[in-house]
């Protein structure tokens, strides 16, 4: 066991984290001590009621909590009327290469929590970034299945080795209005 004690050193490789072990000696920390950090943060600056003001910003929030997964997550980032964080979800996983998605548990979520937009992602444990052509299926199943309940699906990201927005790549159906 390992007693998290932080330190941080900014190195010519960029930021490498310490912890402390049993023994009180500083040891560089392992990769997964890394991303438990790095999600404890994202969750601490993107809670309830913070605005989701881009593309970027969603993407950078996803990547902390999916990179490293050894198997893929489906996630969901409930928004209000103002892009602000209503929730954050993990309803789905599976294997390393695929997970079964039930758009009717997406749809009750988004009512209950009375959500006007909703950002979905899901990683690709290969790294893999491109996207498939399930993932376009899905998406426009989900786009199509929410605009009947005035919730608008605003991205669909990727997180592999980086992270690919569908809105910037212009895969997403523009809203009617």
């Amino acid at each position: 066991m390992i007693k998290i004690s932080k330190a941080w050193y900014l190195g010519k490789g960029g930021k490498v984290l310490f912890i402390r072990d049993l023994a009180g000696q500083y040891v560089v920390a392992p990769q997964e001590v890394v991303l438990k950090e790095a999600r404890d943060i994202a969750g601490f600056y993107l809670r309830r009621g913070v605005k989701m003001a881009s593309a970027d910003v969603a993407k950078r929030y996803f990547e902390s909590k999916l990179q490293g997964r050894e198997v893929e997550v489906f996630v969901c980032l409930y928004l209000d009327a103002n892009n602000r964080i209503i929730q954050y979800t993990e309803p789905f996983s599976g294997t390393i290469n695929q997970s079964r998605i039930y758009p009717r548990v997406i749809v009750k979520e988004a009512i209950k929590c009375n959500a006007a937009a909703l950002i979905i992602a899901h990683n690709h444990p290969s790294g893999n970034r491109e996207i498939s052509e399930s993932d376009r299926e899905l998406t426009t199943k989900l786009q199509n299945i929410l605009s009947m309940i005035d919730v608008s699906l605003i991205d669909h990201i990727i997180v592999a080795d980086g992270a690919v927005s569908f809105a910037d790549e212009g895969l997403l159906k523009k809203a009617k209005g």
